[in-house]
């Protein structure tokens, strides 16, 4: 697994032997080496996406230890965020500063 996929999210299928890496995968969250995701459901043909980033915040500064680029532009969505304080902290910049 760690040759395959060392950092990133899998799916069962991508294992040869599904039956024997269903087991090994148990034990591996069993014992917290591994986290599982839920698989996202939504209506039939809606599509559903999820981002996510690492991110360290310090004092001076919140820094992006790990995930993509978003260009927010590009999706849409029918909710919106009431609570200003999460507002506030979505304002903030996640891109990393220069030393």
């Amino acid at each position: 697994m760690d040759g395959r996929f060392p950092a990133l999210p899998f799916t069962m299928r991508a294992f040869e032997d599904e039956i024997s890496a269903k087991i090994g995968i148990k034990e591996c969250i069993d014992h917290d080496l591994v986290n599982s995701y839920p698989v996202l459901v939504e209506k039939p043909g809606v599509v559903v996406a999820q981002f996510s980033y690492t991110v360290a915040i310090l004092k001076s500064q919140v820094m992006v230890l790990a995930g993509l680029p978003l260009e927010e532009d590009k999706f849409r969505t029918e909710h919106a965020i009431a609570d200003k304080r999460v507002l506030e902290l979505l304002a903030t910049s996640i891109e990393k500063k220069k030393k």
